[in-house]
């Protein structure tokens, strides 16, 4: 008999691109072995989800055959992990939902958590 795996929500708390790297791995290497993730970007967070941002150790990560923060942003919308942007963050990051990076759904952490609650909950 299978038993059905918890799903993975991750909260990202910190928006630093070795946390971000870690998070963003986690993430798509659990899912890559079936299991149910989502991540929700709290607070200053956010800002990690600006379309377009350039992160500075991609470079040495392209370099190193790693993906970047774009290629792991990108293979998580490919294997459909849920992401979601606090809408208070949004507007401590000085942003807007349609300056984020595609497929973010603009949410707050009691509407993630009534979605995830059963999830195994890490923060990142």
């Amino acid at each position: 008999m299978s038993q059905m795996r918890r799903g993975l929500s991750l909260l990202v708390a910190e928006g630093t691109q070795p946390r971000l790297h870690a998070a963003l791995s986690l993430a798509v290497a659990s899912a890559a072995l079936g299991r149910a993730v989502a991540i929700f970007f709290q607070g200053s967070a956010v800002a990690a989800l600006e379309a377009g941002r350039v992160w500075p150790a991609d470079a040495a990560h392209r370099a190193a055959g790693s993906p970047t923060i774009a290629d792991l942003f990108a293979n998580a919308r490919e294997m459909e992990i849920g992401i979601g942007a606090c809408e208070t963050g949004i507007h401590l990051a000085n942003l807007s939902a349609d300056r984020l990076i595609p497929g973010v759904e603009t949410t707050g952490l009691i509407a993630f958590l009534a979605a995830h609650g059963d999830d195994e909950i890490v923060m990142a």
